[in-house]
Order: structure tokens, then sequence, then C-alpha cells
């Protein structure tokens, strides 16, 4: 099926996490980063992009109110007009995989011709993501030369720069003892967002739960598949929040962007 600007793009963005290594009182999506709920600041890169038609997010069960509380309230009335693209907040699961599998099916009970949707799977964590990196990787996904069953699926790189060590089991009063340095090239960190055709996603994650299989990203369950995924060049601001710490870095870099509702 060859790529047509037509189609329905849908932003699912995942803001399930519990964010226990950030040892705060509440999801990791919800922590305050420069005056707004964490996931909000990927709520707005995807409601002004043009090409994502709809968006679904996913919260922890039972974080449905607030987050219309929080994280809707926050973003700038200028852009209002823009959330008549969110469609739906979907109570997630246990795990990442079990969170993307429950906005899939959403996705698929909520809008319409969702078999011939695109879907664009983006954790809440990086809220520096762009515009450009979201057009990228929509392009490439639409970018297919002859029919293929499923299209390729698009992530995200960034080359790793640092020397990779390989660890044994870890002691008490250290990591664990260096095995081997790990060859570097030709590996890549992968980020988000990962676009799809979303039937083709969905299954493979209906195959992964029915063979008890998981995986750290959705890439990997097109991996396991044999379906083929393509990797467009992703962006060293597009960081992930993962400790504390993190949120002075992302911050930093918000001090020197435009405010959502401006001109970037």
């Amino acid at each position: 099926m060859s790529g047509d600007a037509g189609e329905r793009c849908i932003g699912l963005t995942l803001a399930g996490g519990s964010g226990k290594r950030m040892g705060m009182n509440r999801p990791k999506a919800f922590v305050p980063l420069a005056g707004r709920a964490l996931v909000a600041w990927s709520l707005i890169a995807f409601v002004r992009h043009p090409d994502v038609t709809d968006v679904l997010v996913v919260v922890p069960p039972g974080w449905e109110d607030r987050f219309r509380e929080e994280a809707l309230a926050a973003i700038p009335a200028e852009l209002h007009p823009a959330l008549r693209k969110i469609w739906g907040v979907v109570p997630g699961g246990p795990h990442r995989q079990d969170s993307t599998r429950l906005g899939l099916e959403a996705a698929c009970g909520i809008l319409p011709a969702c078999a011939e949707a695109l879907v664009l799977v983006h954790d809440a964590a990086r809220p520096l993501v762009s515009a450009e990196l979201i057009t990228r990787v929509v392009t490439r996904l639409r970018a297919v030369a002859e029919p293929e069953e499923p299209r390729a699926g698009v992530i995200p790189v960034v080359a790793e720069p640092d020397t990779l060590k390989e660890i044994a089991a870890a002691g008490t009063d250290v990591v664990g003892r260096v095995r081997r340095t790990v060859p570097r090239a030709g590996l890549w960190r992968a980020q988000t967002p990962q676009g799809f055709e979303l039937r083709a996603l969905l299954e493979a994650h209906a195959s992964a739960r029915a063979e008890g299989r998981t995986a750290t990203d959705d890439a990997m369950l097109f991996e396991w598949r044999g379906w083929p995924v393509d990797a467009v060049a992703g962006e060293a601001a597009n960081i992930k929040i993962t400790e504390r710490d993190d949120l002075a870095r992302v911050e930093a870099h918000l001090a020197h962007r435009p405010r959502a509702g401006e001109e970037q």
C-alpha cells in the first residue's frame, strides 16, 4: 500500500509510566516541567503538527480526570482549537508494552477507518520532540515506492557516542566487573516517535502477547515478525527523562525555545 498524504495519522502518546526512579509522588508524565505537566509538551507538538490528524493519550488508571485538569488545562488558549484532535484518554497497563497495545485497541474502537491509519507511538518522557522530527518520521513512513505488506516501520535514531562495556553480575560495592568492550560501529540509540501502520503494529502486539514476548520498544516487535524497519535521523535534544536531573537539562533547552502558541 503506497503512502497517501490523506491518510489518518494518529499520535499515540504514552504517559502511563509510574516514574518510580523520579522519586516523586505522582506518575512521571504529570511531573511539572517549566510550568506544565510533562505530558503537555508532547501534546502541544502533536496537536500543532499538520500531519497528525488525531491524538490519543494513555495515562495511568485513575488519572484520566487529572490529565484533563493538569495537562490540558496548561495548554495555551490559542492552541485550544487544535485540541479537537485529541479523541480520547485511555487507561494504561502495568508495562509500556501493555499500554501501547491498549492504546492501539482503543484507536481502532474510536476512530473510523483505523485499518488504513498510520500511528506514531511516542513516549511522553521525551517532551522536546520537534515538528521537524515528526515530519521526518511521517515522510519516510509514507514514502513506500512499491506495494508492501506491511510497509516498513520507521524509527528515529542517534549515533552512540560513548564507549560501551559489557559488565558481569553486579557486586555489593561496585556495579560489576567489565567483561569486554562492545564495538560501537553500527550501534545507534532508538528514540520516539516511532511510526507504523496501525493494523500491522496491533497485529504484532497481539502476537507478542499470545506468545509471551516482551519488547522495550515497538520496533522490536516488527523485527521479531521479520517486518522491515527503517531508521531516520533523530535529534540529540530529544532527551528522555528518567531521573530528576534530566528535568533540569530539559528545562534548560526549553528556556531557549519559543513558548507554545508562538511561531517556531
